[in-house]
């Protein structure tokens, strides 16, 4: 009956994940399906908006060119101050014959309603419909009576008196800004439907009856019937001539459900279904036309294509399902084998334990003869090798042997117990299985009664566990590497745009996002690219942009050259021109990318046998393996929320070993928690039984903050006199470790960010220099020419602007000059430098920013771009871009705290720089106040700073130890008006 009963269980099962994975699969197809929709309704609406904006741009041209006929503002202003019959007659006579022919050309091209309507909303002349005037159109047109009102042209689709259109009604008025009518030019539904059937699509329009019948002059009711699949919607009559739209509606009869589509028409919104027809699938986008002044729906445009990809998603669908099925029916009828087998290899070994004698279970232990042959073995060494003492008894030890370890390890076993002494190592042997164990090994010689050898003993101590945590650390570490390769070497597209968003320059990284090259790129708009729903985002962002915000990391959508849609995190910020931006872009694939890493790391932390636990920044439990809730025997969600001491029944104070009491005495738990690596505790397993179990942890951070612990519980219960060594070794080993890669992590960390800096400045520098050359030897060979004309007035004003412009270009090239000094690639080598050439430089380099806080004087005279470097040399033996960074920190710090002195004329910085005794001494003198006398006498230590966020704290403390190097002083003291930074460094001629 039990046999049967498991046998339901697993069929019970079968069933419930079969429903689960189709459930899943469903899922996922239909997903895949609405995404392909989705694309192609936006396809479809950027399509008709394109037409749809086209064929604006072309009636704003023709109502220009009516506008400036001078005789049809008179006509209209004379009709409506008439209510004579016969004039108004010849009035519209004589327009028709001014416009007659106008119309017939647009007629051609498309234009099918021509009316003029007087300022009372009186239909005057129709010149597609001559014979019907003398309607007031307010009541039925929303668009005349809008701009009758307002005033202003308006552009909808509206229903009419005789047909539905894109009306287009703009108003006329006489010289003296007075309304003296309106005019309307119209393009039928069917132009922008030629466009799409031209592309292959079959195209319908189905319009509101209620909307379409309140309109129409009665005559025309005739020309509409009942659209076949809801009767609240109506169809054109001439469709059903039309061979490709007639069969097209067929289709939609046979293959849409009515109470479906009824649904989501009653939503008056766009929507799209799909349906197979003679083995192919269809996509039917019903998008929705609504009258822009009262947003009104009036009806729908139907567009329909095939699209290949529905079919194979469906396909893929049910082999999905088929292999799954096929793969889990599989996997069931083996775990039911197993239990079948487990469970009588059970009873075999329960009936056999009872033969055997009771061994030393926890010591391994072994001795051999003089050649190596295996004399004794106890049970724990045959535990742990996997082979039975009968299979080991009388064989060579060398069975045991790893191809790992080297020959000359045994080699130096040899020698060492053949001379009488013991021999100490870790070693890797092979188990039966194949698999593989570490030992701590001893090898000591017996000798008999007379002093010679007679046998060798071999006592082992079991590190496997320590060896797999290690394993487990070291594959810990590399993911953290990985983890940081995928951020550091993420390729950004990084390009500059003008005010309008047009390409000035771009990378390769950023064409290959869009899958274009880069030459092709420049020139073109960036909005060209981006999907309809993210274009007003991306607008106001720049709008952002030029008003003096900085747009980080902001996400939207575009359109790649080939069709495909792509999603990318762009940050936009102005360039100092003015002139431009740049524009960063990334791939959010790349979070896609993390997440996949994450996963893999969950199934490795799955597959590790010793029980892993994860907790918080709060230290409270966020995920465990299996290993861990087998040996509480609790499931997941008991787990999860809690505190590892909930867990274990005991306080944290109680984990603190004995010798490291006085340390933790003072401190509160989450420290502790943060600072204590390793500890060992005794504790009851789901069993009752008391385990003895070690608890190695480790913390892991984000963004260089403390974001949680990853611990690992060893049971050594079986082997707890034997591994005290072990748990120092371990825990000393894994606090260096930890303090060793968060110094590597951080000093690498520093290196990237200057060495982008430094690539980025250069670069910069490199790009604006090839322009600025251009530049200068044009207006140069300008000047000559200019010179060569005769003398006037003209020629003057030419030669000052040329002079001023040259100037300006001079003051780029200084400032492009010193960016190119101060991102060169430090060669660390003192040599002969002058100092007040590199102040110079730090001083063009913080001037964009000092322009606006203060002057600044220097030698009593006050900085300009450009100022000769070379007009005083002090020097000395010094690294060059060190030195400036010395003077850029002095300086900013100065800035930080003039700005807070109103107003901009108190504000000074003076520096001065003079030879005496042997030193050449520069000193920076502001007026702000000086530096509070508490912190005074630390300035120059880390982190000591009077400010809210940076400043003067580390970047004095770089500064001095850059003037230590240097083998000079720094000091920092107040006079009457404010502080003073004083360097001194050795003169050399």
């Amino acid at each position: 009956m039990l046999k049967y009963k498991t046998l339901s269980i697993f069929i019970a099962l079968f069933i419930v994940v079969e429903l689960v994975a189709y459930f899943l699969l469903d899922y996922q197809t239909t997903h895949k399906i609405n995404s392909k929709i989705s694309n192609y309704e936006s396809r479809v609406d950027d399509n008709y908006d394109k037409i749809y904006s086209i064929s604006k741009s072309f009636v704003d041209a023709t109502f220009l060119d009516i506008k400036n006929i001078k005789k049809i503002v008179p006509i209209l202003e004379q009709a409506d101050l008439t209510e004579d019959k016969n004039i108004k007659s010849i009035l519209r006579d004589e327009l028709y014959n001014l416009l007659v022919d106008k119309y017939k050309a647009l007629n051609q091209i498309g234009i099918a309603q021509f009316q003029f309507v007087l300022n009372n909303g009186e239909s005057f002349l129709r010149l597609h419909e001559p014979s019907a005037f003398g309607d007031n159109l307010l009541e039925y047109r929303d668009t005349f009576k809008y701009v009758t009102m307002h005033k202003v042209p308006i552009h909808t689709f509206e229903s009419g008196r005789i047909f539905s259109g894109y009306r287009f009604v703009y108003p006329l008025f006489n010289d003296k800004d007075i309304f003296v009518g309106s005019v309307e030019i119209s393009y039928k539904i069917e132009h922008i439907i030629s466009h799409f059937e031209q592309n292959f699509y079959k195209t319908l329009l189905i319009e509101d009856k209620t909307d379409v019948t309140k309109k129409l002059f009665a005559t025309y009711n005739k020309n509409y019937i009942i659209f076949p699949l809801n009767p609240t919607y109506l169809i054109r009559k001439d469709i059903l001539s039309n061979n490709e739209q007639n069969l097209f509606i067929k289709e939609l009869v046979k293959n849409i459900d009515k109470k479906e589509l009824e649904q989501k028409l009653n939503t008056k919104n766009s929507f799209s279904l799909y349906y197979k027809d003679k083995g192919n699938y269809s996509v039917v986008y019903f998008k929705s036309l609504r009258n822009y002044i009262t947003n009104e729906h009036i009806g729908y445009i139907i567009l329909s294509s095939r699209i290949s990809d529905l079919k194979d998603y469906i396909s893929m669908f049910y082999t999905n399902f088929f292999i799954l099925s096929f793969l889990l029916g599989t996997l069931l009828i083996y775990l039911y084998t197993i239990r079948k087998t487990k469970k009588e290899l059970k009873t075999i070994l329960s009936s056999e334990k009872r033969l055997l004698e009771k061994v030393d279970k926890y010591v391994i232990y072994g001795k051999s003869d003089l050649i190596g042959n295996i004399l004794d073995v106890s049970q724990a060494f045959s535990d742990v090798c996997g082979y039975t003492k009968k299979e080991l008894i009388g064989k060579k030890f060398k069975m045991l042997r790893h191809p790992d370890m080297p020959k000359e390890v045994f080699k130096d076993l040899w020698e060492t117990i053949r001379a009488g002494n013991i021999w100490e190592r870790e070693v890797k042997n092979l188990a039966k299985d194949g698999s593989f164990y570490w030992v701590r090994l001893t090898i000591q010689p017996d000798f008999d009664n007379n002093g010679k050898i007679e046998s060798y003993t071999a006592i082992a101590q079991n590190i496997s566990n320590r060896k797999r945590i290690e394993s487990i650390y070291r594959d810990l570490r590399f993911q953290v590497e990985q983890y940081n390769a995928i951020f550091d070497n993420a390729n950004s597209g990084i390009g500059r745009i003008d005010l309008n968003g047009i390409f000035l320059k771009a990378n390769n990284n950023f064409a290959e996002l869009l899958d274009i090259h880069s030459d092709e790129l420049i020139g073109m708009n960036f909005s060209n690219f981006i999907t309809t729903k993210y274009v007003t985002t991306f607008n106001n962002n720049m709008a952002k942009v030029l008003n003096g915000e900085v747009i980080h990391k902001q996400e939207i959508a575009c359109i790649t050259k080939k069709g495909e849609k792509i999603h990318l995190e762009i940050s936009l910020d102005l360039l100092p021109d003015k002139n431009s931006l740049v524009i960063i872009a990334n791939n959010l694939e790349d979070k896609i990318k993390l997440q996949k890493s994450l996963d893999f790391n969950k199934t490795l932390l799955y597959a590790i046998p010793l029980p892993i636990f994860i907790q918080d920044r709060d230290f409270k439990l966020v995920e465990c393996n299996k290993a861990f809730m087998d040996f509480f025997n609790l499931k997941k969600e008991e787990i999860i929320g809690k505190k590892l001491q909930q867990i274990i029944g005991k306080d944290i104070y109680d984990l603190i070993p004995k010798e490291l009491t006085n340390l933790y005495k003072n401190q509160d738990e989450n420290k502790i928690e943060r600072n204590l690596a390793l500890y060992q505790t005794k504790i009851k397993n789901w069993l009752g039984a008391e385990k003895t179990v070690e608890i190695y942890k480790t913390t892991y951070n984000y963004k260089n903050e403390f974001n949680g612990v990853i611990g690992v519980l060893v049971d050594i219960s079986d082997k707890e006199e034997h591994t005290s060594k072990l748990q120092k070794t371990i825990a000393n080993k894994t606090l260096e470790n930890i303090k060793q890669t968060k110094e590597f992590e951080k000093e690498r960390l520093k290196s990237i960010k200057f060495q982008a800096i430094g690539q980025l400045a250069a670069g910069i520098t490199h790009e604006i220099n090839t322009p600025l050359t251009f530049a200068k030897g044009n207006l140069e060979m300008m000047i000559y020419d200019i010179n060569d004309l005769p003398q006037s007035q003209i020629k003057d004003n030419l030669l000052q602007d040329s002079t001023s412009v040259m100037g300006g270009l001079n003051r780029i090239a200084n400032i492009v000059e010193s960016m190119r000094e101060m991102s060169q690639q430090s060669k660390e080598i003192k040599e002969k430098t002058n100092l007040y050439s590199t102040i110079i430089v730090a001083l063009t380099m913080a001037y964009n920013r000092a322009k606006l806080i203060t002057k600044i004087y220097i030698n009593n005279k006050e900085f300009e771009i450009g100022m000769d470097k070379n007009e005083y040399m002090f020097y000395s033996n010094a690294q060059e871009q060190r030195i400036e960074q010395v003077w850029v920190i002095i300086i900013n710090n100065a800035l930080d705290e003039l700005i807070k002195i109103e107003p901009f004329e108190k504000r000074y910085i003076d520096i001065k720089i003079e030879e005496k005794d042997g030193y050449n001494i520069i000193s920076f003198r502001d007026n702000a106040g000086g530096i509070p006398s508490e912190i005074l006498e630390n300035l120059f230590e880390p982190f000591v700073s009077k400010k809210d966020s940076s400043g003067m704290g580390i970047g004095l403390n770089i500064a001095k130890k850059i003037i230590n190097d240097h083998d000079g002083e720094i000091e920092a003291y107040n006079d009457e008006f404010g502080a003073v930074f004083e360097v001194r460094l050795k003169q050399i001629q």
